[in-house]
């Protein structure tokens, strides 16, 4: 039952939330703002999150990603992450 409510909260909060799509370029970016997608592409990225709810995509580089939230799902990609 865990699992279905995680997965179906995930499914809501992708369907339903904002969507932030950071450059291939490095950056840096803090987040404060609950209900987010947020994809950083290619580049060294330093990603920090204050919020609840958020979805956060590393993708390829070397990334270093921070959350001070619950609910918050982190997913590294190619490359040295730091999550």
């Amino acid at each position: 039952m865990k699992k279905f409510l995680k997965a179906m909260m995930l499914f809501n909060l992708q369907m339903f939330a904002d969507v932030v799509t950071l450059t291939s370029g490095n950056d840096n970016y803090k987040n404060y703002l609950s209900n987010r997608v947020i994809y950083a592409l290619g580049g060294k990225d330093s990603v920090a999150n204050y919020a609840a709810y958020v979805s956060i995509y590393g993708n390829d580089g070397d990334d270093a990603v921070a959350s001070r939230a619950n609910y918050v799902d982190i997913y590294g990609g190619n490359g040295s992450d730091i999550l």
